[in-house]
C-alpha cells in the first residue's frame, strides 16, 4: 500500500521529485541502520555509505512493487480449495 502510494507520488505530474528523491527521503524511515563506529569521520562515511545503498533498497522496492508479495494461482488455489502440492507437482530448479 505504502509502496503504491509513493509510485503515484513519483508519478504525478505536478510533483517534482523523482522516484529517487522519493526513496532517499523515504529510505531512512523504512530501515534503522546505525553505522556502530566511534570516530567521526568513520561514522559519517558509513552513514552516507548506508543512506545510498538503503536509498537503493527502497528505490528496488518501489520498482519492484507489483510483483513483491504475489503469490502464484496454484499456489493461491492449493489454500483457497484446500489442494496441496505434492513433491511430484514441484519443479526443481538448478541455481
Amino acid at each position: 500500500m505504502l509502496l503504491d502510494f509513493l509510485d503515484k507520488v513519483a508519478k504525478e505530474p505536478a510533483n517534482k521529485m523523482t522516484a529517487e528523491s522519493i526513496a532517499m527521503v523515504v529510505a531512512p524511515n523504512l530501515f534503522l541502520a546505525s553505522s556502530g563506529s566511534r570516530n567521526r569521520a568513520q561514522a559519517v562515511d558509513r552513514e552516507l555509505q548506508l543512506a545510498m545503498a538503503t536509498s537503493q533498497v527502497t528505490l528496488l522496492l518501489l520498482a519492484n512493487r507489483s510483483s513483491l508479495w504475489t503469490v502464484n494461482k496454484p499456489l493461491y488455489n492449493s489454500f483457497v480449495f484446500g489442494h496441496y502440492f505434492t513433491l511430484e507437482s514441484c519443479v526443481t530448479i538448478s541455481l
